[in-house]
């Protein structure tokens, strides 16, 4: 019998990511001209394949005092819970939309001619002022926007004596369930609802612009991938196949999460709304870029 040391090396198995190495570099190295530019301490990219879900490209920056420099210190992409902020107001948009057909995003809704608004003692406020000399503004104005006031009167008004139904609607979208991927690591999203110890009646107005839950950016980008995708939610994945020498062992397929997280009729008026924040809204600036 041989001894352990002179067992001869059994060659393993090869996985083959997902990830595309250019585009991960690109990706790194635009996320450190990034946070150099905006002084911020952490960022992340992730670039996910549309219709099937694969993980091309994932970089996650934090500075290091000590160094003075950005590093890889964790995966902040995957693991990091946040408070998701105004990315939450496509959710919010979501069930209001699927509360009521009858709503248009060209409805006029009242704002007041101030930029902040008081909602059982506490006070709301927007980067700006959104509404006309009357103190209205469209629905799809104020998504474009992204005004805290006009989501938080919105699910007030929509859901205030049915507030389960705000967050039944945002549960049947399935982001709240975590996303099991196939790397260890993942957040655990949480997202509150009235039978939570923590409810109260601020918890609704403040869940509406994104607070009092919390998301990792994987999570988030799988919602907004899903309204890119016509509806589909799909699983992100890292492994198309493993294979030993030449054999390919398994091929790995894309994993749908849901079917649909919404009606057609959402989805289609959340593309528009994506696009005007890019062409009217507080994202105009990317529409500058090269692509």
């Amino acid at each position: 019998m041989q001894s352990s040391e002179n067992m001869e090396p059994i060659n393993g198995d090869d996985i083959y990511t997902s990830i595309n190495i250019e585009i991960q570099d690109v990706a790194e190295n635009a996320l450190k001209k990034c946070l150099i530019e905006n002084d911020a301490l952490q960022g992340c990219v992730v670039l996910m394949d549309v219709k099937s879900g694969f993980i091309e490209a994932m970089a996650s920056l934090s500075y290091n005092e000590k160094t003075s420099e950005y590093e890889e210190m964790y995966n902040f992409a995957l693991s990091h819970n946040v408070e998701p902020g105004s990315t939450f107001k496509a959710i919010t948009m979501l069930t209001l939309l699927e509360n009521n057909p009858n709503m248009s995003v060209d409805d006029k809704i009242y704002l007041g001619t101030t930029d902040y608004k008081t909602f059982y003692n506490r006070t709301i406020h927007d980067s700006h002022r959104v509404t006309d000399e009357k103190g209205y503004t469209t629905i799809r104005n104020a998504f474009e926007q992204s005004s805290n006031i006009a989501f938080a009167t919105l699910v007030e008004d929509e859901f205030k004596n049915n507030q389960a139904k705000f967050i039944e609607h945002i549960y049947k979208t399935k982001i709240n369930e975590p996303l099991n991927l196939d790397i260890k690591g993942e957040g655990k999203p949480y997202i509150k609802n009235p039978s939570d110890k923590t409810w109260s009646k601020l918890s609704m107005p403040w869940m509406s612009f994104g607070y009092e839950s919390t998301l990792a950016p994987i999570h988030i980008l799988t919602f907004y991938n899903a309204i890119a995708n016509d509806g589909v939610m799909v699983k992100p994945q890292f492994v198309k196949e493993i294979r030993h020498g030449n054999e390919v062992k398994q091929v790995f397929d894309t994993i749908v999460i849901n079917e649909s997280i919404a009606s057609l009729r959402t989805i289609e008026t959340l593309q528009e709304l994506l696009r005007g924040v890019v062409v009217n809204g507080t994202a105009k600036n990317l529409s500058k870029l090269p692509f």
